[in-house]
């Protein structure tokens, strides 16, 4: 499986050295999110939607409140 996660912030201008800094933290919330879910139910209408707000609270979480927005999946394969 290959997915690609764009964030946008809030009222900050750049993230990315919060982002860098918890990288690992980061990928093992999508990694745990993804652990729990059936391909089955990954290709369902609305799952993307579903994972994007899951992801954003789990970010939000790791990165402090309100920094994500928005979650993006610019890349998205099931294979």
């Amino acid at each position: 499986m290959v997915v690609k996660v764009t964030l946008l912030s809030v009222g900050q201008a750049d993230i990315s050295a919060q982002v860098e800094a918890n990288i690992d933290r980061l990928r093992d919330a999508v990694s745990a999110f993804l652990a729990d879910q059936r391909i089955d139910d990954m290709q369902k209408r609305g799952f993307r939607s579903q994972m994007a707000a899951q992801l954003a609270l789990a970010f939000n979480r790791i990165l402090g409140p309100g920094t994500v927005k928005e979650i993006i999946f610019p890349q998205f394969v099931i294979q």
